[in-house]
């Protein structure tokens, strides 16, 4: 399983990805702190050679390239989420799921429209008090 962790932070999405048995884990965010601490962190964790964490600019969707991802995760908040809509379609395999969090609750039908629009069915939506997370897989292609 090859998993993409937009937003990292401290890496513990990537990490617990690479725990439960992925096979390549990348991690990406826009502030170079979160990229040292998710390598710290995963070293700590003993799955740096699992984990490959990467500083990408805000605007670069080409850190979404290099294959097809199973799992995209994502906790970051709901205007990055939709401004990352067609890359994560891009980044995401045929079969594969995107996991979106960190989205207040009045902001998820936002984030759902802006999925849909890019090729995505939502399968689930969750939440925890004001916060939400969307899960969303591919339509297949003659669906879209």
């Amino acid at each position: 399983m090859r998993v993409l962790d937009a937003g990292c932070g401290s890496g513990i999405l990537a990490i617990a990805a690479a725990k439960l048995g992925a096979s390549g884990v990348l991690a990406v965010d826009i502030d170079p702190d979160c990229v040292r601490i998710t390598r710290e962190n995963a070293a700590a964790n003993g799955v740096k050679h699992v984990v490959r964490s990467m500083l990408v600019e805000a605007d670069d969707r080409g850190a979404f390239a290099g294959g097809r991802r199973d799992i995209i995760v994502a906790n970051i908040v709901a205007s990055t989420i939709i401004d990352l809509a067609a890359a994560f379609t891009t980044a995401l395999a045929p079969e594969g799921k995107l996991i979106a969090s960190g989205i207040i609750g009045e902001r998820q039908r936002e984030v759902c429209d802006a999925l849909q629009t890019v090729g995505l069915r939502v399968e689930d939506v969750r939440a925890v008090g004001e916060w939400c997370c969307v899960e969303a897989v591919p339509l297949p292609a003659a669906a879209r």
